[in-house]
């Protein structure tokens, strides 16, 4: 078990830490860890939906993509690396120091956060969707076949190419046989953990983004977000919902991480333009974002587009840089054509 901990440490934490260092001090701006985490998640997440896709069409083995994935990953912490020396970006956390102010503000914010959490990791619950996702997973992990067998009866099957395109639950397959750890305790516990800071992470780019950087409204702002949450239980459909029930299904981290984030990337893309500023950078993390969503859920490729689309072109018009069009585009063409393969293998 402590073995397996290690392992999921270096996969879920280490290595997305050291992909995403890279982008740490990219347009002159010292960003945060959680910004640097993210983007290398992102840029994980888009290797292995290439990677694990054409694998998953042509019925191979859950180990070869394994093995793929595991190249890619070394290949990506490198080139980092390398970036990171060549311009000297330092390696060192740096977390900012910023004025003992507000504190009984924050540390209720980390109360509740914490009490998410365990909520999430510890009651059951009845979620009908599990009954098929985390049966994918454990399937994949135990038998190597990435959707061929049937998760309700274990009967071999046909690809099902419908949830083959969105292959989140064989990452998750993937830890499991990585670390040892059953795919059901990593949808269940390990992952709600790791998930529902990360969403709040996401809040808190946004609302520091919106605030200025105000201490006092950004903690109210968390603090309302996690009223909401924990009181948004109204429907089996709701984000809130989806965050704390759902935390590991795809939808529930299209919906909390990925289209939150590619709106903080709207949002600094803002901010270069109004500065005149380069988005070269910003636009390969929105690129990996779009990818990302695709991997977590088929509806990604139709939501992701129409937000960045929408983004793009109201940011190209609002500030006369028609040029923002092209890479718009661009970011766009994955997602569209996971959806035609969509269309054409459903």
């Amino acid at each position: 078990m402590i073995l397996g901990i290690l392992v999921l440490f270096g996969f879920l934490i280490v290595l997305p830490l050291a992909v995403g260092m890279c982008f740490r001090g990219t347009e002159n701006v010292n960003h945060s860890m959680i910004y640097v985490w993210i983007c290398g998640q992102m840029i994980l997440w888009a290797g292995f939906l290439t990677i694990s896709i054409p694998f998953i069409l042509k019925g191979r083995d859950l180990k070869e993509v394994i093995v793929a994935y595991g190249g890619f990953c070394a290949l990506a912490a490198l080139t980092s690396l390398g970036v990171c020396l060549k311009n000297k970006i330092s390696l060192r956390p740096g977390f900012q120091k910023g004025k003992q102010e507000h504190v009984l503000l924050w540390l209720i914010v980390i109360a509740l956060l914490v009490l998410q959490m365990v909520l999430a990791a510890t009651l059951a619950y009845e979620e009908g969707d599990d009954a098929f996702y985390v049966a994918v997973s454990t399937l994949t992990k135990e038998s190597g076949k990435m959707y061929q067998v049937l998760p309700y009866t274990g009967q071999t099957t046909g690809l099902d190419a419908r949830h083959g395109l969105a292959p989140l639950p064989i990452w998750i397959a993937m830890l499991s046989r990585l670390s040892g750890i059953h795919a059901a305790i990593m949808n269940q516990i390990i992952l709600p953990v790791l998930f529902i800071p990360v969403a709040y992470g996401i809040m808190y780019l946004i609302g520091n983004h919106l605030f200025e950087g105000d201490r006092k409204k950004l903690g109210i702002f968390l603090l309302v977000e996690e009223f909401v949450v924990l009181f948004g239980g109204q429907s089996l459909y709701t984000s809130e919902n989806f965050l704390l029930v759902r935390t590991a299904q795809g939808k529930a981290v299209l919906a909390c991480i990925i289209i939150p984030f590619l709106l903080y990337l709207l949002f600094a893309l803002a901010d270069r333009c109004k500065t005149g500023k380069s988005t070269r950078f910003l636009w390969l993390i929105v690129a990996a974002t779009m990818m990302a969503g695709c991997l977590c859920s088929t509806q990604g490729a139709l939501l992701d587009c129409i937000l960045l689309g929408l983004g793009g072109a109201l940011l190209a018009f609002q500030y006369r840089r028609y040029r923002l069009l092209v890479p718009t585009v661009i970011c766009c063409v994955i997602p569209t054509g996971m959806a035609v393969l969509y269309l054409i293998l459903g």
